[in-house]
C-alpha cells in the first residue's frame, strides 16, 4: 500500500507543478455534473446510471482540473471513469457478451461471437477494472502520463485489482498510446462482432496490465520515465520497489 501512496503523492506533486490537480468523485451525479461542465456530457454505458447501478464501492471518476482556468466551464481538462467487477476464471467473454447484448438498442450495443476467445483474454479474471470516458484536451497531452498514473494508483489503493484494461482504436494502440496511458500489454481483435455497434471494429485493441505490470510502470514513473515505455525488467527490478 505504501508504494502506491508514494506514487499517488508523486503524481499530485507533478500535477501541481503543471498547475493542475486531480479530482476523484465516486457518485454518478457528481461525475455527470463534472462531465457536463467539461462540454463532454457523456458517460460510457458501463459507467452510466442509465444501464448500471454504479456505487462508490465499484466505480469512480478522475478529473484533471486546470487551477488557472478562466471560467468554471473550462476547469475540467481531462477525465476518465473506472469500474471494478469480479470476473470468474474464464468468464470475461460471457461478461462482455451480456453487457453488449443489454445495450443493443443504443449506439454501444451489439452481439459478439462468444466462441471467439483470444489467448490473452483468458488472463482477464479476478478483480478487474475497466476504464472509459477518457479524454484530455490537446494542450494538456504532455501531462497524460501523470494524470493516468494518478488514476491507476488510486485504483490500486482502492481495489488492489488483478487486472486493469481499456479499449483503443487499432491506430491509437500502434502509435504507443497504450504505454503513455500506463498499460503494458495490448491484444488486437478481442471481439469478433456478429452485430457491431456504431463505430466499433474487430480490429479494436484491448490494452491491459496485470497487477505486477502496473507496479512496474509505476516504478518507471517514479524514476522519471514519463513515457512509461517497455524497458528490460533487469534495468528496473520490480522487487526493489515492492508493492506492499
Amino acid at each position: 500500500m505504501q508504494f502506491w501512496l508514494n506514487v499517488w503523492a508523486r503524481c499530485q506533486s507533478e500535477l501541481q507543478r503543471q498547475e493542475l490537480e486531480i479530482l476523484i468523485v465516486d457518485t454518478h451525479e457528481m461525475a455527470a455534473r463534472e462531465l457536463k461542465a467539461s462540454k463532454k456530457p457523456m458517460l460510457a454505458p458501463h459507467l452510466s446510471q442509465d444501464h448500471n447501478d454504479p456505487t462508490s464501492l465499484n466505480a469512480f471518476w478522475g478529473f484533471a482540473i486546470d487551477r488557472n482556468a478562466p471560467s468554471a466551464a473550462e476547469r475540467v481538462v481531462g477525465a476518465i471513469g473506472a469500474r471494478m467487477d469480479q470476473i470468474p476464471k474464464g468468464g470475461i467473454t460471457d461478461f462482455w457478451y451480456h453487457h453488449y447484448a443489454r445495450l443493443r438498442n443504443t449506439d454501444y450495443g451489439g452481439l459478439i461471437d462468444r466462441d471467439h476467445v483470444p489467448p490473452h483474454v483468458r488472463e482477464i479474471e479476478g478483480k478487474v477494472v475497466n476504464f472509459g470516458d477518457y479524454f484530455l484536451l490537446p494542450k494538456k497531452h504532455d501531462d497524460q502520463s501523470t494524470f493516468m498514473m494518478a488514476v491507476l494508483a488510486f485504483a490500486e489503493i482502492k481495489w488492489s485489482p488483478d487486472v486493469m484494461y481499456a479499449f483503443l482504436r487499432e491506430g491509437q494502440a500502434l502509435s504507443g498510446q497504450s504505454y503513455r496511458l500506463g498499460f503494458q500489454k495490448h491484444c488486437r481483435g478481442v471481439h469478433r462482432w456478429v452485430e457491431p455497434p456504431k463505430e466499433r471494429k474487430n480490429s479494436d485493441t484491448m490494452i491491459y496490465s496485470m497487477s505486477e505490470d502496473t507496479a512496474y510502470a509505476a516504478a518507471l514513473y517514479l524514476q522519471g520515465d514519463g513515457e512509461l515505455s517497455e524497458i528490460d525488467r533487469k534495468v528496473v527490478p520490480l522487487q526493489k520497489y515492492g508493492t506492499g
